[in-house]
């Protein structure tokens, strides 16, 4: 008899100290801030600029997408020559939107994204679009793409351009 009502009351003792139960399905609000990852944080933060940057591409919002660069930033386009030269905002915006009037129909479509460190995402991309022409193209992409506190500094893409 001493041994079940020593069973039982270690039975209430246990049940007792459950922890309750969380009630936000957010697993990142269940995670103490010294235990969040800052390099894990950073990185998700750049990959979610980067795909709300080519949403802003692919819906030829230029201004949207010009206030994702820092002021000024640095570009490197192979269509523009070998070296990176320096961007600002206006420039971004006058530059894509002469490319959107010679190419109405340009998308880019991401293939793959790739963060590197704290300040710096890696992203694999595929341009179509077609000439006047007529003559459609497929041209594979990639750009890094160097952030700092939010901001893309540098954007250097690499494709074939012959």
């Amino acid at each position: 008899m001493k041994q079940l009502l020593l069973g039982l009351m270690a039975l209430c003792v246990l049940t007792a100290c459950e922890p309750a139960p969380v009630e936000s399905d957010d697993v990142k609000d269940q995670v103490p801030a010294e235990q969040v990852d800052p390099v894990a944080a950073a990185q998700e933060a750049n990959v979610a600029l980067i795909r709300q940057y080519f949403d802003h591409f692919n819906a030829y919002e230029w201004e949207q997408m010009a206030d994702m660069y820092a002021e000024p930033a640095l570009l490197l386009d192979p269509a523009e020559g070998t070296e990176p030269f320096s961007v600002s905002h206006a420039d971004i915006i006058a530059k894509y939107s002469g490319v959107q009037d010679e190419i109405p129909d340009l998308r880019d479509s991401i293939v793959a994204l790739y963060p590197s460190g704290t300040d710096r995402v890696i992203v694999e991309f595929v341009s179509v679009f077609t000439l006047p022409d007529g003559e459609t193209y497929r041209i594979p992409i990639a750009s890094v793409m160097h952030i700092e506190e939010g901001k893309i500094t540098q954007d250097r893409t690499y494709y074939d351009n012959f």
